[in-house]
């Protein structure tokens, strides 16, 4: 695959990367990043700007979950929402449940770039690159069942209630603001959209069960959707 690069004046230390003008899928290359030298921008239905997919370490999620990754209960079925690159579900290797992973982004055209970049970028970047494709690969494989939509969509769908003992979310449904109708829905009613996505997504658990929402947060349970409604 053959990339398209451009560079805008305004923003001399950025490099953006293009499959093709159509798919709108771009990477920006930051040549001098002292962190996350790459950054994904995805188009999604309903979005008017391209939306920042993330590609957090493990160690960025909520803190137990580095332990639950490292020795998982193979028979117990996870669930993660807004998954973008991040790398704790691509750790969990053979288990008896595939996990499940909410996310509408393209993997396949982001394997593609980041294959296509391997002669574009410093060699001191190559650790990440390969490791951003071993995810993207991950996320393709029949390791994990991929529901390639938002949260928003994916809660209509009565199969995913009650299926999930963890269920897992690091920020990245809040970037799905129209797709979800966080935005215009809630400001009149005054619930915070964290609270909206944490609701929807406790759908997905079963009796028992928790959600790690963020590394901030203590995990969620099924007795706070309750609450909720009270």
């Amino acid at each position: 695959m053959n990339l398209k690069r451009t560079k805008d004046k305004d923003f001399p230390d950025e490099i953006h990367y293009f499959k093709d003008r159509t798919s709108k899928y771009q990477m920006i290359y930051y040549p001098e990043a002292k962190h996350t030298p790459f950054v994904f921008l995805v188009p999604l239905v309903g979005e008017k700007n391209a939306v920042t997919l993330t590609a957090r370490d493990i160690e960025r999620y909520h803190p137990d979950l580095k332990e639950i990754i490292a020795d998982p209960c193979i028979s117990l079925q996870y669930l993660e929402v807004g998954v973008g690159l991040g790398e704790p579900i691509t750790k969990l290797g053979d288990i008896n449940n595939k996990p499940i992973a909410i996310d509408p982004a393209n993997y396949e055209i982001m394997a593609e770039i980041l294959t296509a970049l391997k002669s574009e970028i410093n060699s001191k970047y190559e650790h990440v690159r390969l490791e951003w494709l071993r995810r993207c690969e991950y996320m393709l494989s029949d390791k994990v069942r991929l529901i390639g939509t938002t949260l928003g969509e994916a809660v209509k769908m009565e199969k995913l209630w009650g299926i999930a003992d963890v269920v897992v979310d690091n920020f990245g449904p809040t970037h799905w603001t129209e797709t979800e109708g966080i935005i215009k829905d809630l400001r009149k009613v005054g619930i915070s959209s964290k609270e909206r996505i944490v609701s929807l997504e406790l759908n997905f658990l079963k009796q028992g069960g928790k959600l790690y929402s963020n590394e901030f947060s203590k995990p969620y349970t099924k007795s706070h959707l309750k609450s909720q409604s009270q």
